[in-house]
């Protein structure tokens, strides 16, 4: 081997050596510092701590002082004088002494009429059931009758009743409307619409009428519940 690539190679080796070394010399140098500022923060940090343990205890002494020791407050009042209220000297007043007996006597005595005059009202209004009025009330409200005959006169449903001989067989409704007297005659209580258009066809046949009604028996209770004689 010549003697320069023997000299490159020992130079190179040299180098090598000596970055080498100075690449621990740093390592040591920047650990060393790294330790240093660590530790230099921690002390500070556990300085701080310490301060603050020491205020807090400060403070935490002093309420127990506070709560122990309380200060002395006045528990005097100022009174007012009740006589001193102004209104305690308006004195109360009640309706005999607004008005004259003779007044509160006759103003009683229109109340005492008027309420008895509403009762009157209210029980009149008030109809007993009957026994047609009861059978119709107490049947399914999904079954149907027939409605034979509506009119405002007492004495043309009669006559419908006598001429066809229907008294046995037929029930008549004393109901309202438009707040005037209106009759009505109905015929049956059906399970069911079919079994009711059947009852209508004999009926019309018998009683040449073809304008018979067939109701649901709900619509008859609802009328018999919002009569208004």
């Amino acid at each position: 081997m010549p003697k320069t690539h023997q000299h490159k190679i020992l130079f190179f080796l040299i180098a090598m050596v000596f970055v080498y070394v100075i690449w621990e010399l740093y390592e040591e140098f920047s650990t060393s510092l790294i330790e240093s500022h660590i530790s230099n923060s921690l002390l500070s940090s556990i300085t701080e701590l310490q301060q603050l343990l020491v205020e807090q205890r400060t403070d935490i002494s002093k309420l127990e002082k506070e709560i122990n020791c309380p200060k002395e407050t006045s528990t005097e009042f100022i009174q007012i004088p009740t006589n001193d209220n102004p209104l305690s000297s308006i004195p109360t007043l009640s309706i005999e002494d607004l008005f004259s007996p003779q007044e509160v006597s006759n103003t009683k005595s229109l109340a005492l009429a008027h309420k008895q005059e509403r009762v009157k009202k209210a029980v009149k209004t008030i109809k007993a059931v009957t026994p047609a009025e009861k059978q119709f009330l107490s049947a399914s409200p999904y079954a149907y009758t027939l409605q034979l005959i509506g009119t405002r006169k007492i004495k043309n449903m009669n006559a419908f009743i006598t001429t066809h001989h229907l008294k046995e067989k037929t029930k008549l409704l004393h109901l309202s409307h438009h707040k005037q007297d209106w009759y009505i005659l109905l015929y049956g209580v059906y399970k069911n619409y079919p079994d009711a258009t059947l009852a209508k066809v004999k009926l019309s046949k018998s009683l040449h009428r073809s304008d018979i009604w067939i109701r649901l028996v709900a619509d008859i209770q609802k009328e018999i519940k919002k009569r208004k004689i």
